[in-house]
């Protein structure tokens, strides 16, 4: 064969391979592409099934982060009556925020005492009950001197145990915000 025969068979062979070579290629590059499509929806499910579990990690921790929140600051708002008490400043607008500081520990006990974790649970059972202690003396007070003194003497005791409560409401608080957290974490990785 002639030079002038050969060179059109090799760039005939040549295109032939190219265009070969180019479908391949482009099969290639189109399953990458529905592999990439592919990995992509998959992320974006993980991700809407990670945003949903945080949702609800969520709406189960804050209703009672923030009920533990308002326990702390009843116990707080306890506390600070019975610091009074020793000065005599106990007038009827103190004695309303005690009071009303022991009717939402017994109504949040009674609404969340059951979610709580059972040391959290215990505490604010114990710190309802000595908020209905402390309410009694309340009452009492001005009708009875006996009950006075009674609630100066105890004030400091009662003091150290809503204060003991306060730690233990504290500790679970801190523990349930860790563990959201965690669980974010563990959503995210």
């Amino acid at each position: 064969m002639s030079s002038d025969k050969l060179l059109p068979l090799v760039t005939a062979a040549i295109g032939v391979i190219s265009a070969i070579v180019a479908t391949i290629q482009a099969i290639r590059a189109a399953r990458i592409t529905a592999s990439a499509n592919i990995e992509i929806e998959r992320m974006k499910a993980d991700a809407e099934r990670r945003k949903h579990a945080l949702a609800i990690a969520s709406q189960e921790v804050e209703p009672v982060a923030e009920a533990l929140a308002q326990a702390w600051s009843d116990l707080q708002a306890l506390k600070d009556f019975l610091s009074l008490v020793p000065r005599g400043s106990l007038d009827t607008r103190v004695r309303g925020a005690a009071a009303e500081a022991s009717d939402r520990l017994a109504s949040g006990y009674k609404t969340w005492g059951a979610k709580l974790p059972q040391s959290a649970a215990r505490a604010w059972h114990d710190a309802k009950n000595a908020s209905y202690i402390v309410a009694q003396l309340i009452d009492e007070q001005p009708h009875r001197r006996r009950a006075a003194e009674e609630l100066q003497t105890r004030s400091e005791d009662i003091r150290q145990v809503l204060t003991e409560i306060q730690t233990v409401i504290s500790v679970t608080l801190a523990t349930l915000r860790d563990d959201q957290v965690r669980r974010l974490l563990e959503i995210l990785s």
